[in-house]
């Protein structure tokens, strides 16, 4: 049997645009290589004879040489495997890409054909892995029709960086009837962050450090053991912290103090390591005055990272409101909207927003 560890989408040196915390992004960043070091201690340890990265090991935009620097020294630690990597869509091969600038470990090979499948030979284990690398952020073509598998004999392995989920996607659309006729032992795949196995044979790594809210599922590494009578494939979770979108319901009899502790209430089983998004809805006091930035210091010993978003509305009091501004534009307003339908869900929401843009009272979170 032929030990393999499947990963891709690591995304070293990725930037976290969406976030005004620069501290939030420091630290994904150094998340993100030290689960890529935790990957290689794991094929060290499990004397896995190939490591295979489709795709997308590192962000070409923003990455550093030092970075590269780092991967290739770690690589070098795998003295029993060797690392097969293909090129993706954020780390292309072109003229300057950091592939072409280091000398990499006798152990690293690297697929440079961007034109058409080629293919590595381990004859020392009867292996040999197919794949095809990118030189532009976009690629349409029928890479398959170029696939010649010329040892039927061996092992064959396909490894490649594209769409499985989306025959219209600018990222290497990809047919998985097709795939499977070839009759592959295994084919790895990269691109979709999400972990998925199609089969024993044919799976998506994902990301091995879930890289924003929209990967919400556990995260981590493919381990597969391949002979020509047989593949088993098993999912390994190797992240160091998973995203977590949670939605509180309050209503008007809740203060600041009751908010924050269902909020704990709510994460406090699910991991102090991890990153969480709360979204708050239902109806708040008009007269409860909170900004809900300043209630990250609550949470430190609860969450790595803290974002909350506001869509709660406010419970006014209609007819004192009115009365203690008949004589401005909050009293126009709202003498002009009791004469609409507030049963209706569109009119209801167009007066909470008037009201709170004319009071003041919207609560902005960053």
């Amino acid at each position: 049997m032929v030990k393999i560890i499947h990963t891709g989408d690591v995304h070293i040196g990725k930037q976290f645009k969406n976030f005004s915390d620069c501290e939030y992004g420091k630290n994904r960043r150094i998340d993100i290589l030290s689960t890529f070091i935790n990957i290689v201690k794991m094929a060290k340890e499990s004397e896995v004879d190939i490591l295979l990265v489709a795709g997308d090991l590192f962000d070409e935009d923003t990455c550093e040489l030092s970075d590269i620097e780092l991967i290739n020294s770690e690589f070098k630690k795998l003295t029993k495997t060797n690392v097969l990597i293909c090129a993706g869509n954020h780390d292309p091969i072109d003229e300057d890409s950091y592939y072409r600038l280091v000398n990499w470990s006798k152990n690293v090979y690297i697929f440079d054909n961007c034109n058409g499948i080629e293919h590595k030979d381990f004859p020392d284990i009867n292996l040999a892995v197919y794949s095809v690398s990118w030189n532009t952020k976009e690629r349409k073509d029928d890479i398959l029709k170029s696939i010649n598998i010329d040892n039927y004999d061996r092992i064959n392995i396909l490894m490649l960086h594209g769409d499985l989920e989306n025959k219209e996607s600018k990222y290497l659309p990809l047919d998985k009837n097709e795939l499977q006729s070839y009759g592959f032992e295994y084919i790895a795949l990269g691109h979709i962050h999400k972990p998925t196995m199609y089969s024993d044979k044919m799976c998506y790594s994902g990301s091995p450090e879930p890289l924003d809210f929209g990967e919400t599922s556990e995260h981590g590494v493919i381990k597969t053991e391949v002979s020509k009578q047989m593949t088993t494939t098993k999912f390994a979770s190797i992240s160091k912290r998973r995203y977590h979108i949670i939605e509180i319901e309050i209503d008007e009899n809740m203060n600041k103090l009751d908010i924050v502790e269902l909020i704990k209430n709510e994460i406090s089983d699910l991991g102090k390591e991890d990153i969480y998004r709360v979204k708050l809805t239902g109806i708040k006091n008009s007269l409860l005055k909170f900004n809900l930035s300043s209630f990250k210091d609550e949470f430190i010993d609860y969450a790595q990272f803290i974002q909350f978003i506001d869509e709660t509305k406010n419970n006014y009091d209609l007819v004192k409101l009115r009365e203690n501004n008949k004589h401005n534009m909050v009293g126009l307003f709202i003498e002009e909207m009791m004469r609409k339908d507030l049963n209706n869900p569109i009119v209801k929401d167009a007066l909470n927003i008037g009201l709170e843009l004319l009071l003041d009272e919207k609560v902005k979170i960053k």
